[in-house]
């Protein structure tokens, strides 16, 4: 994986990982960068080991699949080899030679008894002495429904998202927990229809080497509500040019957890639309929405940069803003130190980072807000009490399917503007998936 490379649109080198234009390495700017002589931009060198290994670590917890996967190494390159004295299937991975046999799910009953408790907002230890179940099996039943849930999610995806135009709306947050904890969040939504399809934290598996999150300070961008579009906008370019370099995006003090390091969010975010690229592949054409943050853009770009240079793919900045300012002009109004090029919405503004002279598909959203909402979901209906990664990963990844297929409030679930199936209890839900995933797996 190669992401140090000219990120400037109109440049003949954008997106190009070789050119003889290109210095590795420059301290010009007071950080390592690479320097493209051709339009003399200085991106921030980025750790493409650090990305890779992030992506690995991440794909089985975001795009788990429903076919065998090795245990040990988490590839799919596997064959069976006979079976145990039980009668069940035995297989061997090629790539690691592990020999494993995979593990049947629970009973649909237990499951549907710890969603109902996890619905209710009570904590493992509530349910662990409500249920006189010990903590291995609660945990392991967490687990279960976390890969059920998410695995049917995907199945659904891949059968109902639209194959013409994606368009991915994309929004960071920082999410704080009752311990003092502060993770990082980055998720990616359908545009049309909030249904969120991706959300990836800085929390990092025991083991992962480089990016540690060390920030005090907190660099993130303000809205400037107060002031006109135009005069925010600039004060938020400015805001970038303060920092140690554009991608430096630090979100203030946070606690530590044990074994679990936290990564700095920038190789976070471009691991996220990395996963996007392998998890949603082979659209005719995607958008990607995203807050106005160079961090974030950057990422962005190198998730889709051969669909760009192949004009199937957009990128747009939106913003946020009560002032509307129709003044703009018909031609858009540049703004900041690289004179982007920014157009007035009924939202604030958005302006092209791939800016062509005609789009194929027009720029579409429904809601702004779109992210927002699911981060206040979030922060409502998270177990706030968890405190070891795993179980946090599968806490998030049960409450973002709830949040994409239940009903809330006489109000349609994301699922449904997509022609999903939605469902009035988390208990519909989970047995739905289990029946799905029963059905599709051979034992």
């Amino acid at each position: 994986m190669q992401l140090n490379c000219c990120k400037s649109w109109g440049c003949k080198n954008f997106g190009k990982p070789v050119s003889v234009d290109y210095e590795p390495i420059s301290y010009h700017l007071g950080y390592p960068a690479l320097h493209c002589k051709s339009c003399g931009s200085y991106p921030p060198l980025v750790d493409n080991a650090l990305v890779t290994a992030l992506v690995k670590k991440f794909t089985p917890t975001q795009l788990p699949t429903w076919a065998n996967r090795c245990p040990n190494c988490q590839g799919l390159n596997i064959q069976r080899s006979g079976k145990t004295a039980a009668g069940n299937q035995r297989f061997r991975c090629r790539d690691c030679a592990k020999v494993f046999t995979p593990a049947k799910p629970p009973a649909d009953s237990m499951l549907k008894l710890l969603m109902q408790q996890l619905t209710a907002g009570k904590s493992a230890t509530e349910t662990i002495k409500a249920l006189n179940w010990s903590s291995k099996y609660y945990y392991q039943l967490l687990h279960w429904c976390a890969v059920i849930l998410t695995g049917f999610s995907r199945l659904l995806e891949m059968r109902y998202l639209p194959t013409n135009l994606l368009a991915l709306q994309s929004e960071s947050h920082v999410l704080c927990l009752p311990s003092g904890l502060r993770i990082w969040l980055i998720t990616s939504a359908e545009s049309l229809s909030g249904y969120q399809l991706l959300t990836t934290h800085n929390i990092a598996a025991k083991g992962t080497e480089g990016g540690t999150y060390l920030g005090e300070v907190d660099n993130r961008l303000d809205t400037f509500a107060d002031l006109p579009l135009t005069d925010a906008l600039k004060r938020r370019y400015q805001q970038l040019m303060n920092r140690y370099h554009f991608e430096d995006l630090q979100y203030g003090e946070t606690i530590r957890w044990p074994n679990a390091p936290l990564i700095q969010p920038a190789p976070v975010a471009y691991a996220h639309f990395q996963l996007l690229r392998l998890a949603y592949a082979n659209k005719e054409h995607i958008h990607h929405y995203l807050e106005q943050d160079s961090c974030i853009r950057s990422a962005a770009i190198m998730g889709v940069v051969d669909e760009i240079a192949q004009q199937q793919a957009e990128i747009f900045y939106l913003f946020a803003h009560p002032d509307r300012q129709t003044a703009f002009l018909a031609d858009g109004r540049p703004v900041g130190w690289w004179k982007d090029r920014w157009f007035s919405t009924p939202f604030g503004g958005y302006c092209p980072v791939t800016e062509r002279a005609q789009y194929r598909y027009p720029f579409q959203m429904r809601d702004i807000h779109t992210n927002q909402h699911y981060f206040n979901y979030l922060s409502a209906h998270l177990n706030p009490k968890v405190k070891q990664l795993a179980p946090f990963n599968d806490h998030l990844q049960i409450t973002q399917s709830c949040y994409n297929f239940i009903h809330k409030d006489n109000e349609a679930a994301p699922a449904s503007y997509l022609n999903m199936p939605s469902f009035a209890t988390s208990e519909a839900l989970l047995q739905a998936a289990y029946n799905a995933y029963i059905e599709t797996r051979s034992y």
